[in-house]
């Protein structure tokens, strides 16, 4: 916490100084907002986060334009902040114009696309949505199996985002197997008291 703290007021600091000397719309300016609004984060200040995500997205999108990589990165940013503060109506849309602009530019199977596609999962899930969760998170399975494996990391997340939207909308049969699988990873690869591999053993209990 301490730490954190000192990199505010270290950041606060340093953005004065790039405002003064670069100008607040330049590139080096906008990553220091970032800095400040991950740190914010970190501290659990989401609100505070929010107000620096914003001022960046605003700024990329008045450089760079509504569809650049960089400006889509600030959206997604401010986006996923704002459903930690709670606006968890408002997160799906979003994350969802997101996700259709980095698909059409980046490209289906992109770590970018892929991210967006596992937060707007987590967002329809968090509004009472896993219905029009499934289908997202079934495809969020098939990328990851097939760009990295079926034995990566990624993959054990994306299967367990999916058994727990199986597990919202009662098909819980077909949620228990997947659920296993993971644990079993994770607890083989991680070791039964990492943190990863607890979580798994409490989801499966549940």
């Amino acid at each position: 916490l301490g730490r954190n703290k000192e990199a505010l007021q270290a950041l606060q600091a340093l953005l004065d100084v790039k405002r003064k000397h670069l100008g607040p719309e330049h590139v080096e300016t906008i990553a220091t907002l970032n800095n400040m609004g991950l740190v914010h984060t970190n501290l659990g200040e989401n609100k505070q986060a929010v107000a620096l995500y914003e001022q960046a997205y605003k700024l990329c999108e008045k450089q760079h334009g509504a569809e650049a990589p960089v400006t889509l990165t600030a959206a997604f940013n401010l986006a996923m902040t704002q459903l930690k503060a709670g606006d968890v109506k408002h997160a799906p849309g979003k994350l969802s114009e997101i996700l259709e602009k980095r698909k059409r530019i980046l490209g289906n199977d992109h770590p970018q696309t892929i991210d967006s596609m596992q937060s707007l999962v987590l967002a329809l899930r968090l509004n009472g949505e896993p219905k029009r969760a499934r289908p997202l998170a079934d495809e969020v399975v098939e990328i990851t199996r097939r760009t990295k494996g079926g034995d990566h990391p990624d993959t054990m997340t994306a299967i367990s985002n999916q058994a727990m939207i199986l597990n919202d909308i009662g098909e819980l049969e077909k949620a228990i197997p997947l659920l296993e699988q993971v644990e079993r990873y994770r607890r083989l690869k991680l070791g039964e008291n990492h943190p990863e591999a607890l979580l798994s053993l409490n989801r499966l209990a549940v």
